[in-house]
């Protein structure tokens, strides 16, 4: 009779981010508004005049009432922000 291999599991471990990586892409998240506020720094009211003259990312419908951005496109404005200045966003 084969031996069972010696599995051992960590029922403390959460999962992390890297965990669910796959192929070297992290999977998307959609950013509900108090999470990309809190990401950004911006107002509410910033946030929505910045997409108004095109300077902040688009939110995407999830819902007849509801919007959410993907991470993804958080991560680059801030990138951007960070690479040009943030005087020019």
């Amino acid at each position: 009779m084969a031996e069972k291999p010696h599995i051992t599991q960590d029922t403390e471990q959460q999962p992390t981010r890297e965990m669910y990586v796959f192929g070297g892409r992290a999977p998307m998240a959609i950013l509900r508004l108090p999470a990309v506020r809190a990401r950004t720094g911006l107002s509410r009211a910033t946030i929505y005049r910045k997409i108004q003259s095109a300077e902040f990312p688009r939110p995407h419908p999830l819902s007849q009432r509801a919007v959410g951005w993907l991470e993804s496109d958080i991560e680059a404005w801030i990138s951007s922000c960070i690479a040009g200045g943030a005087n020019d966003h």
